[in-house]
């Protein structure tokens, strides 16, 4: 996009400390955001969410991608980092939250399930398909990735909860 930066800055300046002043606002944000979990059931195994015309599969957005999202658009409102993509708001607010590894942790996992989604919609389908992935049909090392990847997002949620969500 083009245009006048200085509109931008000053838009920037003016929202930036706009969440923190009011943390209703992040709580129901989180509140959201808890609303849909990644796609573990009990005992870590996989939860399946594709009902009768796609058994077996998962939806990578909305059960495994979007936990990652949400926790890093929150935490970025929060500390005030005005970077746009999950990866950088991720990197940008680890500091705060002094967790380096689990940060790092939670990007390799984010950008597994987007790998995951890309190679999916590179194979084509309706919308519904390229945006659902069979864990039968992935290889064994696949699935412990998608797995552990599932419970990078559970972690991030927890955390978002014992933040948030007294």
């Amino acid at each position: 996009l083009y245009g006048q930066a200085d509109l931008v800055d000053a838009l920037r300046q003016w929202l930036l400390p706009q969440p923190a002043r009011s943390p209703r606002f992040l709580h129901a944000m989180a509140e959201q955001a808890l609303s849909c979990e990644p796609a573990l059931g009990w005992f870590r195994n996989l939860s399946y969410s594709g009902g009768h015309l796609y058994p077996k599969t998962i939806d990578l957005k909305t059960r495994g991608t979007r936990s990652f999202v949400d926790a890093a658009r929150i935490w970025a409102l929060q500390h005030r980092v005005w970077a746009t993509s999950t990866v950088e708001r991720l990197r940008a607010v680890g500091p705060f939250k002094r967790q380096t590894t689990d940060t790092a942790a939670s990007i390799d996992a984010f950008d597994f399930l987007q790998r995951l989604r890309i190679q999916r919609q590179l194979a084509g389908g309706t919308y519904e398909e390229i945006k659902r992935v069979n864990p039968p049909g992935l290889t064994r090392p696949q699935r412990m990735l998608l797995k552990e990847s599932l419970k990078q997002a559970k972690l991030l949620q927890l955390r978002l909860a014992q933040e948030f969500v007294h």
